[in-house]
């Protein structure tokens, strides 16, 4: 015969253990949500600045190739002046 009180102690035990269970499970889902958030923040910010950084080099080309272009501009109409005053 099953004796009631055992049968209600290992019932109320069970029902304990997966309520752990459930709040760990919700534990770590909430965890990995929080992660999953950092991370993708993370991820924006490192484009952004990449971004930024690409920017930057770009204007830096522009500017040293437009000066290279002047540079030479003046050069040639330099030699056009010399050729045309000979």
């Amino acid at each position: 015969m099953l004796d009631s009180v055992a049968v209600e102690r290992a019932e109320k035990s069970i029902g304990e253990l997966m309520n752990s269970r459930s709040k760990a499970k919700d534990k770590a889902n909430a965890e990995a949500d929080l992660w999953r958030i950092s991370e993708r923040r993370h991820r924006e910010k490192r484009r952004q600045e990449n971004r930024a950084a690409w920017y930057s080099h770009h204007e830096h080309m522009r500017d040293l190739h437009q000066g290279l272009a002047d540079e030479h501009r003046i050069k040639a109409e330099a030699l056009l002046e010399c050729a045309a005053s000979s």
